[in-house]
């Protein structure tokens, strides 16, 4: 909530941290995949899209 984000989907890097995959698979309507689970229909049902430092980087190199 203190970030604003109701609806939204966190890329993270090759792999996420357990704790956090554990925290965020309770919280409603919001998503959690690695770099390489990015895909257009996630993508396209959430609101907001979050991508770390390091799944920017990937993503880039995976879309060139």
């Amino acid at each position: 909530k203190k970030l604003g984000l109701a609806n939204a989907l966190i890329i993270g890097g090759a792999e996420i941290e357990a704790n956090f995959a554990r925290a965020a698979r309770n919280i409603a309507l919001i998503d959690v995949l690695p770099q390489q689970g990015a895909n257009v229909y996630d993508i396209l049902r959430r609101d907001t899209l979050v991508l770390t430092k390091d799944a920017v980087k990937h993503l880039e190199e995976r879309l060139q």
